[in-house]
């Protein structure tokens, strides 16, 4: 019987499960007394036993894992192993699921590391840092699941939730993560304990204060990220390791917005430069204290709109993005990007503008693509009703959105007429390109349809 199972068992007894709870409150206080309801740090392992560990040198912090130097190239995502080794990575962040043990086996088999987000829950998530019985639940699972993943070789590094700074009120969130932190370091000692935060200075200084037991700290940074090194730097920095665990194209809470408060998104080239500038200047040349990177989004997501962060179509094709990404961590001298793609101009009308239509009137799209290849390349178009945010953040699930049906009514590769739909509301008009390999760019345009009087 596993572990799990018996833990199962255990659950379904209020007896056994009351006696379960209290003796796992005893071990958690033991050592350290019930006013301060912490856990004492166990001895770290002898540096020939620990799986991941940080050393100074005179250049400034070297990551190793098993025994090696390790510069992190890594994506976050819920899968994706074979194509991150594919494409050069050698690292991959991902959540704590039901596939965890499967993808552990997989990261080894194609040895890659992992970063593994163990689900400290936060407040906006419902999560209430009064409430006894919740924490203590909190703690059993986090144990539960530290000591199922431990043994894996392919495991570097265990990371206590994501971004518990984004909408929080109850300050003492920060003493309960370092009473979790000293709990994982108990069950394992051979590995770095971290977490990822939102790049606020006000945070930084809560978990050099409260947190003295995280060995690393990864900042979620997207726009922020040509700012992050001196964000950490100085004496209100970190001045310890760090790593950025979620970056990529900026975010839309980032850019410029229409009236209605849909976010302009950048072309795949000019997120492209942007990612550039971001790795060569601000990542692998950081090297005194940022261990390295996780770029977002590894896959498919819908998250604003579908090719906002997504490095990879519904069907599995590598966008520009990702090839991007090969050729930055290969260190490839060619770093341009496939397609460059100008924004689209609507009716004439091009730039960060908002752009209202009537209700099925004919409108004209165009933009401009230059290939860097000679293969024939194929546009195509879609329009797309954009939903609703209020109240979704800090990339909750959102609905899909499916394209709408019988709109275009003449469409080549760098251009297209189409009907604006009838019903009253926000859409955008969506643009792909692809090449003979597989791989394409994306552009999109948003407009407002209004029923007006003219």
């Amino acid at each position: 019987m596993t572990y799990h199972s018996f833990f199962q068992i255990l659950s379904n007894s209020t007896f056994v499960n009351t006696i379960y709870r209290l003796s796992f409150l005893l071990l958690i206080l033991w050592g350290s007394g019930c006013t301060n309801n912490r856990i004492d740090s166990v001895e770290m392992a002898d540096k020939q036993e620990r799986i991941s560990y940080l050393e100074s040198t005179e250049k400034g912090i070297q990551l190793y894992f098993h025994q090696t130097p390790f510069f992190i190239k890594g994506a976050t995502s819920f899968s994706n192993v074979t194509s991150l080794k594919e494409f050069g990575g050698n690292c991959l962040r991902i959540w704590d699921t039901d596939s965890t043990m499967s993808d552990l086996d997989e990261a080894q088999d194609n040895q890659i590391a992992v970063l593994l987000v163990l689900n400290i829950l936060s407040e906006r998530q419902g999560m209430d840092y009064t409430n006894r019985e919740w924490i203590l639940q909190q703690r059993e699972r986090i144990a539960s699941d530290v000591k199922k993943y431990r043994d894996h070789p392919a495991l570097m590094m265990w990371s206590l939730g994501n971004e518990l700074d984004l909408d929080y009120q109850d300050m003492s969130v920060w003493q309960e993560l370092d009473t979790l932190s000293r709990l994982v370091r108990s069950i394992d000692p051979r590995r770095l304990i971290t977490t990822s935060i939102m790049p606020r200075r006000n945070t930084i200084l809560y978990l050099k204060k409260y947190c003295p037991e995280l060995d690393i700290i990864g900042i979620n940074s997207f726009g922020f990220a040509p700012d992050v090194e001196h964000l950490m730097g100085g004496p209100r920095g970190w001045n310890k390791a760090y790593f950025l665990s979620e970056w990529g194209p900026k975010g839309y809470w980032e850019v410029y917005q229409t009236d209605w408060e849909a976010a302009y998104e950048a072309t795949s080239s000019e997120k492209i430069a942007f990612m550039n500038q971001v790795y060569q200047k601000h990542i692998e040349t950081q090297v005194a204290q940022c261990m390295g990177s996780f770029v977002f989004f590894w896959g498919y997501k819908q998250e604003r709109t579908h090719t906002w962060f997504s490095f990879f179509d519904e069907e599995g094709a590598p966008s520009d993005l990702a090839h991007t990404m090969k050729a930055l961590w290969s260190g490839e001298d060619r770093r341009d990007p496939t397609f460059e793609i100008s924004s689209i101009t609507l009716n004439g009308i091009s730039g960060d503008h908002s752009i209202y239509v009537q209700p099925g009137e004919p409108i004209s799209a165009d933009l401009r693509v230059v290939h860097q290849h000679l293969s024939p390349i194929t546009g195509t178009w879609e329009i797309r009703k954009e939903g609703h945010y209020r109240g979704i953040n800090g990339g909750d699930q959102e609905p899909d959105t499916s394209p709408i049906t019988d709109l275009i009514k003449v469409a080549d590769d760098e251009s297209c007429q189409f009907s604006a739909p009838v019903e009253e509301g926000a859409y955008r008009l969506f643009y792909t390109v692809r090449d003979s390999s597989g791989s394409f760019g994306t552009a999109n345009k948003c407009f407002f349809v209004m029923q007006t009087d003219s």
